[in-house]
């Protein structure tokens, strides 16, 4: 089997919309009068002024870039093209702003030269009747052979100009190459990253410059972002895969830590305290199956779905049912009762809850204690730590007191 991917590129598409398509868009799809109106005086008498040559334009097409509404006013016309595709037979296709795929299968390449005229000829349709124009050279299309060989290039036109065949097709920031390996993303994104980290390098040395805990906040909200981006699409947990995303890592690392080059992956990563790039996007991968497409997960030979790990309403009962947590200030710790005390700490960028349950002669009578997220905040450490007390506990007709930092925490947790 081969799919072809089409990428089709519209010439500035937002500024090239005609404002009269856009009225007439709306009456078709029978928008009221009123709000009709409304739009129209959104887009009626708009001048562009040149304070440097004191000259003014009247412009009547394009959607105001910066309005909320102009996104909105662009999908009125992304429309009826998408109306006319869902009548074409042996295709997908998806739109994204002015981001048009076509994608088709076949057994054999030289087949897509005809059973793609059809789309394209819709795509140009539409375009000529908005006035909006689509750009053959910018356009390409790629093709994805699954335990086949290419023998034929098919040839597709767009207003009478060939489409070339690219062996790589950068489509919301991926870029797919032809057997799906991904290298060649995952070299833009070390090439990438390296620009950044030389950016940073130039406010940090090994002496002086921005601190080391600054330069991980960075790289954890960051560029450890922008390097899993689309990561649920592109990971497959091959060693292949696996070591170019710890050699993009280890460029961020040796900053970081503040060491030399020849300093080993694994010293970096303790002393940086960060986990594994593939581990960090074999958790995120696994997190996307579990919550989005309802894969279950295995762990010590238990199957768990993704209704085990759903901690929102587990008693069942309607927010306005639960019942209350009688509480008040200043209770004596020194009276005959058990006494729950419980903590949190945030330390060196660690952070951690803990209870621990006392009797009335102040021996231990439990201890519990967690390791929380290192983003978690201490709101949310002493938070999980009431939690965990009020849990610890259970029903109860035993006096029982627990005390706690903050009233803010037991006010914000909604009890």
């Amino acid at each position: 089997m081969i799919t072809l991917a089409l990428s089709l590129d519209i010439s500035n598409a937002f500024n090239s919309v005609i404002w009269d398509d856009l009225i007439n868009c709306l009456e078709e799809d029978g928008i009221s009068v009123y709000l009709i109106d409304v739009i129209k005086d959104f887009l009626s008498n708009r001048i562009i002024y040149d304070d440097i040559n004191n000259t003014e334009f009247n412009y009547s097409k394009g959607v105001p870039q910066g309005s909320c509404l102009s996104p909105v006013l662009w999908l009125l016309i992304a429309d009826r093209l998408l109306r006319q595709m869902d009548e074409q037979e042996n295709i997908m296709y998806t739109m994204f702003a002015d981001d048009i795929l076509i994608m088709s299968s076949g057994t054999v390449s030289y087949k897509f030269t005809e059973s793609l005229v059809p789309p394209i000829k819709v795509v140009e349709s539409w375009a000529n009747k908005y006035k909006l124009k689509i750009n053959p050279t910018k356009s390409k299309f790629i093709m994805f052979p699954y335990k086949k060989d290419i023998t034929h290039v098919p040839r597709l036109k767009m207003n009478d100009i060939v489409i070339k065949q690219s062996r790589t097709l950068k489509y919301l920031g991926l870029l797919f190459d032809e057997r799906l390996t991904w290298r060649p993303h995952l070299e833009g994104v070390r090439e990438k990253v390296n620009y950044l980290q030389n950016k940073l390098y130039r406010f940090s040395r090994a002496t002086w410059g921005v601190k080391p805990q600054v330069l991980k906040e960075i790289y954890k909200v960051a560029i450890e972002k922008y390097i899993l981006y689309g990561v649920e699409i592109w990971f497959n947990k091959t060693v292949k895969i696996s070591q170019k995303l710890i050699q993009i890592q280890r460029v961020a690392l040796v900053q970081i830590a503040k060491t030399y080059k020849t300093v080993s992956l694994e010293a970096l990563q303790v002393l940086t305290g960060l986990v594994p790039l593939d581990l960090v996007a074999d958790k995120e991968v696994t997190k996307f199956n579990l919550f989005n497409r309802g894969i279950p997960i295995n762990i010590k030979d238990k199957e768990y779905s993704f209704q085990d790990f759903d901690l929102v309403n587990k008693l069942g009962l309607l927010p306005w049912e639960k019942g209350g947590i009688s509480w008040s200030m200043d209770s004596d710790p020194n009276g005959r009762f058990k006494k729950i005390f419980t903590d949190e700490s945030k330390l060196n960028g660690r952070v951690g809850s803990g209870v621990v349950c006392l009797s009335e002669d102040i021996d231990i009578i439990w201890k519990l204690e967690i390791r929380l997220n290192d983003e978690a905040s201490v709101f949310i450490a002493e938070a999980v730590a009431i939690q965990m007390a009020v849990e610890k506990v259970g029903p109860t007709k035993e006096k029982i007191v627990i005390f706690f930092g903050f009233q803010i925490r037991i006010d914000g947790s909604g009890v």
